[in-house]
């Protein structure tokens, strides 16, 4: 596997060391050897356990010359990706919606609605059609 990367517009701070150690994993997860090539970042050949073979730190000129580990077999992850995360996490979703919900308080609402001051500072029901000023109550009758 091979990284060709600029990291200079990172400067100096802690992104070159994560790009860095991004391509080590992904190194890690195909099996494949990695050799990275950075013009102002961290250069370096890793091998496919991820194990740092040679390397140069940020911001060093210089050759690197070392030999090119050898693959290893096929770790489970080249083979499957990320499908066993996606199953997981739509198994926790359904799981989720499946879930009884407590309803109790909209029942309790229904039974007993909450008492409201009107207009008129008369104590009333707290349904809906009453908070509006009785907007519902004149469609109500509207469809009688």
């Amino acid at each position: 596997m091979i990284n060709v990367t600029n990291d200079g517009w990172f400067g100096i701070s802690s992104g070159p060391y994560q790009h860095f150690q991004q391509a080590r994993v992904r190194a890690i997860e195909e099996g494949l050897p990695l050799v990275r090539a950075a013009n102002t970042g961290i250069s370096a050949v890793v091998d496919p356990l991820g194990r740092v073979i040679e390397k140069l730190p940020l911001g060093a000129e210089g050759v690197i010359d070392a030999p090119l580990p050898q693959p290893i077999a096929a770790p489970p992850y080249a083979g499957v990706g990320d499908v066993p995360a996606a199953k997981e996490r739509r198994l926790a979703i359904e799981a989720i919606d499946a879930a009884p919900r407590p309803n109790n308080v909209v029942r309790r609402y229904r039974e007993e609605p909450p008492l409201v001051r009107d207009a008129a500072g008369q104590w009333r029901s707290g349904r809906l059609d009453l908070v509006l000023g009785g907007a519902f109550d004149l469609l109500q009758a509207g469809q009688r």
